[in-house]
């Protein structure tokens, strides 16, 4: 439910902060006073491309907010939505603004969190739905009419029409790849793919790779390039240790000796002792050990260039097939399969044939259990649409669904359908692209949104001058159906017609004001008594005449 729309320096707003509740809320104001504005306000905030031209003169942004708290009914979908994106949900509240700058660029945020506008168009189109003129655009095309009858049935949670998706998006991945090999494969070039192919195949096992030598190569190649030093260093460590006269190894021994003389008389210098003892005969080993390696690190000339080719000539591969030799053995692989693939190409077509005829097969047998499922769903949905119209006081009316089969395969099965409609006695029906917009297109689908709202989860619905073209008793009976719709759903109604104004429980005016060169518009709530003045001016044009104020309090306390 909507429960707040901030909007500052908007058009002709400075600053205006609603608040709305539930059941009906009414909009009203003359003609040019702004109300269309509230609308393009929540409109931004749900989603809309950003316009700048409705940036207030003079402003450098403009500043829509709305907060929305979440029903039981959508609030599961949304959460799974928000969790996604790392949103957090505090207390089932959600917190809307969006930013709109002089250079037409714009933020949308969601509780504090940036976000894509088509995410925000996303999870709002969950909570709130906007009829206007141009929703009726909408329905006019088909794919749009089959997805209105498709909600009603909730087919798209069915599992026959889930397997059928499964299997037709498998299907047109098959197609086109099968179209791909048609059309760009010929002879001449998968002989020069081909030749590719083999000739990187014969490269990289030329080199001969092995799992972690190219690794140990630049170990190697370090030790070599610096033997020289290692060998000084060594030789010098050997003799100062064992070979020079006044070598350690002689000085530890001459300790240990003069130690061992007294260690069996006190306990601290058997320690010192026994641990001369050890380093001698550690340092000892050590020595030894580098006396047998000390040709070990003599300067190898050839054996250093060697090991650079074979450096140079792994890493070139590298390079060229993938960042480490497990990369390329996996490159490897995948060359394989690709010349495996081009040289049983013909094969392969035939493969991909036989397995689409096959899904072809599959989807016919699920696309007719859909069509009979939508087939159902027609007589349902049009019966349910004729019995609002009837409400609506359009006894004359004729509604029918036509459904047709298509000749391939589409991602909602086989079935095109036509919504087909007849406002007036002895006329044909006709597509909806052929009936002309008034009166009884508004009711008409205000009938649809009555209909609707037994099936989807939306719960705010608004209605931007749903009363165009109707007056008298077909305004009346509009009041009532909203009213009927708003015991279920939050419904926000801007209309013209007092019919309508005094169905609703709760009323906003909007004004304008002109005070020097500036205009602004405003929105007030309006209380029991002004809500009778604003519904006499809306009958009589004058709030102070005594009978269209007394007609317009008897139209309240019917409500």
């Amino acid at each position: 439910m909507l429960k707040e729309l901030c909007i500052k320096d908007f058009a002709l707003i400075d600053y205006s902060k609603i608040n709305f509740f539930e059941g009906f809320n009414i909009f009203t104001g003359e003609t040019g006073a702004g109300k269309s504005i509230v609308i393009d306000a929540l409109l931004f905030a749900l989603g809309k491309r950003a316009d700048k031209s409705f940036i207030r003169k003079n402003k450098s942004k403009t500043t829509i907010e709305a907060i929305f708290y979440l029903e039981s009914n959508n609030k599961d979908a949304i959460k799974s939505l928000l969790i996604e994106e790392g949103i957090d949900l505090d207390e089932d509240m959600i917190i809307l603004r969006r930013e709109i700058y002089e250079d037409g660029k714009s933020t949308c945020r969601l509780n504090g969190k940036l976000v894509t506008r088509s995410f925000l168009s996303l999870i709002t189109s969950l909570m709130i739905t906007i009829h206007s003129q141009n929703e009726f655009s909408e329905i006019l095309t088909k794919e749009s009419q089959l997805n209105i009858l498709d909600d009603f049935i909730s087919l798209k949670s069915d599992d026959v029409y889930n397997s059928y998706k499964k299997i037709f998006l498998s299907y047109r991945l098959k197609q086109e790849e099968l179209s791909q090999i048609l059309t760009t494969y010929d002879n001449a070039f998968m002989l020069r793919e081909l030749d590719i192919i083999k000739y990187q195949i014969k490269e990289i096992e030329e080199a001969k790779l092995n799992k972690g030598e190219f690794e140990g190569l630049e170990s190697k190649i370090n030790l070599l390039e610096h033997s020289e030093e290692i060998s000084l260093l060594i030789n010098n460590i050997y003799n100062d240790s064992y070979s020079n006269s006044d070598n350690i190894l002689k000085k530890i021994d001459l300790f240990k000796n003069s130690l061992s003389k007294f260690s069996k008389s006190d306990e601290l210098i058997n320690n010192w002792y026994e641990g001369f003892n050890e380093v001698y005969y550690k340092l000892e080993d050590i020595t030894l050990t580098i006396r047998d390696n000390l040709d070990k690190f003599s300067y190898d000339y050839g054996k250093l260039a060697d090991l650079k080719q074979r450096y140079s000539d792994i890493n070139k591969i590298l390079l060229k097939y993938g960042k480490d030799i497990d990369s390329v053995f996996d490159y490897l692989g995948e060359m394989y399969s690709r010349k495996n693939y081009l040289e049983n190409i013909d094969s392969n077509i035939i493969d991909l044939k036989k397995e689409i005829s096959s899904l072809e097969i599959e989807l016919e047998k699920y696309s007719k259990k859909i069509s009979q499922k939508r087939l159902i769903g027609i007589s349902e949905l049009k019966s349910a649409i004729v019995d609002e119209l009837i409400s609506l006081d359009m006894i004359n009316s004729k509604f029918d669904i036509k459904l047709e089969n298509t000749t391939e395969f589409g991602i909602n099965g086989r079935d095109s359908i036509s919504f087909l409609i007849s406002f007036n006695k002895g006329e044909d029906l006709k597509p909806f692209n052929k009936i002309a917009s008034g009166g009884e297109i508004s009711r008409f689908m205000l009938a649809l949104k009555k209909v609707s709202a037994t099936f989807d989860n939306i719960s705010t619905i608004v209605f931007d001058e749903i009363d165009t073209g109707i007056s008298g008793k077909a305004a009346k009976v509009v009041g009532e159906k909203l009213k009927e719709i708003s015991k279920h759903r939050q419904i926000i109604c801007i209309t013209h017609l007092p019919q309508i104004a005094a169905k609703g429980d709760y009323h906003f005016a909007v004004q304008k004001l002109e005070s020097g060169d500036n205009t602004h518009s405003f929105i007030t709530q309006l209380s029991k008594d002004e809500r009778i003045s604003e519904i006499a001016k809306m009958i009589s044009g004058d709030d102070t005449s005594t009978t269209s104020y007394k007609y317009a309090k008897e139209m309240i306390e019917l409500n």
